[in-house]
């Protein structure tokens, strides 16, 4: 994983938590090693907790990835795991995706 992730990797948990996202990836450039720091932007596939199409989860969202912007300094795209089932896109980054965060299950009490 780039050191621009890695170095932010407590404040993007948090942002994830926060936002509801189980699971958070990055693909594209800096995934498979063609990041170039000067222009290249991120790119993650998120998977919402209740990504039922509403206007909450809209906000959501939106927020979260400017949340990630805000964070990271840099433009990102975000896409939602729900939209990328069965497209000709998700095969193409499936063997490319770095896992960034990922919801832990509750501790049993």
């Amino acid at each position: 994983m780039i050191p621009l992730v890695a170095n932010h990797a407590q404040a993007i948990s948090a942002l994830c938590r926060r936002h509801g996202v189980i699971r958070l990836d990055l693909f594209g450039s800096a995934a498979i090693g063609t990041f170039d720091a000067a222009q290249s932007d991120l790119d993650f596939v998120a998977e919402f907790a209740n990504p039922a199409p509403t206007a909450e989860y809209a906000d959501r969202f939106l927020d979260f990835a400017a949340g990630l912007e805000a964070v990271l300094g840099r433009r990102v795209d975000v896409v939602s795991a729900t939209a990328l089932r069965g497209s000709r896109l998700a095969q193409a980054i499936v063997s490319a995706r770095q896992r960034v965060y990922v919801e832990s299950a509750p501790a049993a009490v």
